[in-house]
């Protein structure tokens, strides 16, 4: 896994969050996930 920082918005609110990059075969990799 490696970490990353990014941006999420809702509506009016934005926050950087760090989440995992997880990799692996399926077409739609890497996932995020941020536990």
């Amino acid at each position: 896994m490696k970490k990353e920082m990014k941006i999420v918005r809702e509506g009016a609110l934005v926050a950087e969050v760090e989440v995992d990059l997880i990799d692996s075969d399926e077409p739609w990799a890497p996932f995020l996930s941020v536990e």
